[in-house]
């Protein structure tokens, strides 16, 4: 039923099972190289992409969503991973100047999906990636627009912003 909802028309939906951190620093994008299996260098300020996070032998522990919002990245994941990621991630930081930032108190995140989807998006915030994994800011918001038909995305920023736009 949802399938033929979304293809219809809209369908909105609360996304807070997602986890998203910032990572912060001067070092924040070679660390994540080190750390991820895509080339973290590609995600420039119109793209996202997914990126495995492995342990050392290999084994894949998440898989995140790769985007950059106000010149920081951000990485989205389901929240049930959050603690076991920091830790880990933290682990590894030694020298390197990078922070982590867990957005859950401070931002919502939320989908919307469907063939009038675009449209909406455009008419309330002037913004719509048209790339499948484009990534852009509009009114304080980040916009990913996810593979798939019909059109998806996810929708992150301030709680208050999130709100009036979800109303």
């Amino acid at each position: 039923q949802t399938a033929s909802a979304a293809a219809s028309a809209c369908v909105l939906a609360d996304l807070s099972h997602s986890a998203i951190i910032a990572v912060n620093g001067r070092d924040a994008t070679s660390f994540l190289q080190n750390q991820l299996t895509h080339d973290v260098t590609q995600v420039l300020n119109h793209q996202s992409q997914l990126s495995g996070y492995c342990t050392p032998k290999g084994r894949l522990l998440c898989i995140f969503r790769v985007c950059s919002y106000q010149g920081r990245l951000h990485l989205i994941f389901p929240r049930s991973l959050l603690d076991a990621v920091l830790t880990r991630l933290k682990k590894y930081v030694l020298m390197s100047k990078v922070e982590f930032a867990d957005l859950d108190a401070s931002w919502a995140h939320m989908g919307i999906a469907g063939d009038e989807a675009g449209q909406l998006l455009q008419n309330t915030l002037s913004a719509d990636p048209q790339k499948e994994n484009g990534c852009l800011t509009a009114s304080e918001v980040l916009v990913i627009r996810l593979p798939g038909s019909p059109a998806r995305y996810e929708l992150a920023g301030e709680t208050a912003t999130m709100i009036s736009l979800w109303e």
